[in-house]
């Protein structure tokens, strides 16, 4: 499931500074493709870049929007657990100071982000270039929301089958 270029919820970050700092004063630029994923490694859960990012000098974060990789509930993560990137083309690559994560929950390709709804339709029409709604504090405790019940998912549903085989 490709998320629309509109939905910005993963961001590449740094924790002190600007991009410039941990790239000799230059802009970063990371190509499409490349894998974000989480502690798990290649392993987990992957997603990719969906469009080239350019991390300004002079700023500290840059949102991006990516292709999940795996569908449906496959492709479901909670908040904050996409925290790698295999992006390395940076001065300071040796210290892993180039961070990423993911703001909101994931949703695989059964049900998509509301902001990718609203950025979808908002574009079908003559403006192309339409820019997506602000994300108010109801979408933000509705991201929150869906967050927590990704996590409370992917911990009943082992448990579930596991008690379910244990009856047969």
């Amino acid at each position: 499931m490709s998320s629309s270029a509109l939905d910005n919820n993963f961001e590449f970050y740094v924790a002190r500074g600007t991009f410039g700092t941990i790239n000799s004063g230059q802009d970063i630029t990371i190509p499409a493709g490349t894998q974000i994923y989480t502690a798990q490694g290649l392993s987990g859960k992957v997603v990719l870049t969906a469009n080239p990012v350019t991390c300004k000098a002079s700023q500290a974060s840059a949102p991006f929007a990516v292709t999940n990789l795996q569908a449906a509930s496959a492709g479901n993560a909670a908040a904050g657990v996409f925290t790698n990137s295999n992006f390395t083309n940076y001065a300071d690559s040796a210290y892993g100071s180039l961070l990423v994560t993911n703001n909101y929950g994931l949703i695989g390709a059964a049900m998509q982000n509301p902001t990718t709804i609203i950025a979808t339709a908002s574009t079908s029409g003559s403006n192309p270039k339409a820019v997506p709604p602000k994300r108010t504090f109801v979408s933000r405790f509705l991201y929150s929301l869906e967050s927590r019940i990704l996590i409370l998912y992917d911990r009943l549903a082992p448990s579930s089958a596991t008690s379910t085989a244990s009856r047969r």
